[in-house]
């Protein structure tokens, strides 16, 4: 019974990116978008210098998750993911990131492997829809690791479930540069992104901030 369930998640873990497949080459060593992506957006000066590791910043000029990661950056892990889980809602792609947080923080494996597959599903069509194939890619990559780390911790040791890969690398999405999060924790990183991106600039202008590293110091 236990390797049937297994078996069956293993599938289902690897069918959350069948959606992705299609949009990015797995061959590929990066993922890039497409060039303009974020030509239009507007992004106030208070995120940018939020993104900076400044601890005394105003959002209120701000979009509102920019606003909301600015006012709550210094809540406390548990308060923030409760915090920003309500204001997304369940419905939300950051609703259901933040909800695999919540279960991964009190270690609740199947609770963790059913978010992070919706929020998987979330991603990988919402995150692309805008052109955002860097994101959509990296974060499906993250949640990919918290089902894979799932799946582990729910088997029994008959199951073999430790023979599950990771479908890629941190290295292989978005270059040598960040492969410093590589032997990270993917649910540390998915943490530290939730407290500093909000989606207006490109991921690795995120990924190379300050304030992220700063989080990764903290957390993990």
């Amino acid at each position: 019974m236990h390797t049937f369930v297994a078996f069956s998640l293993k599938n289902a873990v690897l069918s959350v990116f069948l959606t992705l497949v299609i949009l990015v080459n797995p061959i590929a060593a990066e993922v890039f978008n497409r060039d303009g992506v974020f030509n239009d957006v507007e992004v106030c000066s208070g995120y940018i210098t939020f993104l900076e590791g400044n601890g005394s910043v105003d959002g209120n000029e701000c979009h509102r998750l920019a606003a909301f990661l600015i006012e709550n950056q210094h809540l406390e892990l548990t308060d923030f993911l409760t915090e920003i889980a309500n204001l997304a809602g369940t419905e939300t792609t950051l609703g259901a990131l933040a909800r695999t947080l919540l279960a991964t923080v009190s270690k609740d494996a199947e609770l963790a492997y059913t978010w992070s597959e919706l929020a998987g599903r979330r991603v990988a069509i919402k995150m692309a829809q805008s052109a955002d194939t860097e994101r959509a890619a990296f974060y499906a990559h993250l949640l990919s690791e918290v089902q894979r780390r799932s799946v582990v911790a729910m088997c029994k040791p008959e199951a073999n479930c430790e023979s599950l890969e990771p479908l890629t690398s941190v290295k292989e999405l978005v270059g040598d540069r960040f492969g410093n999060l590589h032997d990270l924790r993917a649910d540390f990183v998915l943490l530290c992104l939730l407290r500093t991106d909000a989606y207006l600039i490109p991921l690795r202008g995120v990924l190379e901030s300050r304030a992220l590293r700063q989080c990764i110091q903290r957390h993990s």
